[in-house]
């Protein structure tokens, strides 16, 4: 899915649509309408729009295809990752376990199905969200440096 398609798929999958967020928006339903209407080029839809729907909606269908059509992956941080730094050197460690654990599988018969690639996915991206979190408690150990005068 492009952008396109996305803002057009989030603007009215949203609960009571376009009626329902153009007003969080600060803009009517109409113009919003006309703004993931790809085949209006009158109204346009900003960036800064994009990302107001993206938040006030929860979805994150745009987000999710301008990643795509940047050839880049979402990867959602767990902010309830706590616990101390030994904990989450831990947690990285089990989850690349479960990583290794799904490729294998998957690479058990030599093909990796649709439905493998999104378990490879997943277990790759929950490394990378821990390896977040465990790079984010130590950046909040870090010591400032004096000021200099």
């Amino acid at each position: 899915m492009n952008v396109d398609d996305a803002a057009y798929a989030v603007v009215h999958g949203y609960g009571g649509g376009s009626e329902s967020l153009a007003p969080r928006l600060g803009i009517s339903a109409a113009v919003l309408r006309g703004k993931v209407n790809r085949n209006n080029d009158r109204n346009v839809l900003s960036l800064r729009e994009a990302v107001d729907i993206t938040v006030l909606s929860g979805d994150l269908r745009i987000l999710e295809a301008f990643a795509a059509e940047a050839n880049c992956r979402l990867v959602p941080i767990d902010h309830t990752e706590t616990g101390s730094v030994l904990d989450l050197v831990m947690a990285r460690a089990a989850r690349e376990g479960e990583l290794a654990s799904v490729v294998h599988q998957s690479l058990d018969d030599g093909v990796i199905t649709p439905n493998e690639w999104d378990a490879i996915q997943a277990a790759g991206g929950n490394v990378q969200a821990t390896m977040l979190a465990l790079l984010r408690k130590l950046h909040s150990m870090k010591a400032r440096a004096p000021a200099t005068e």
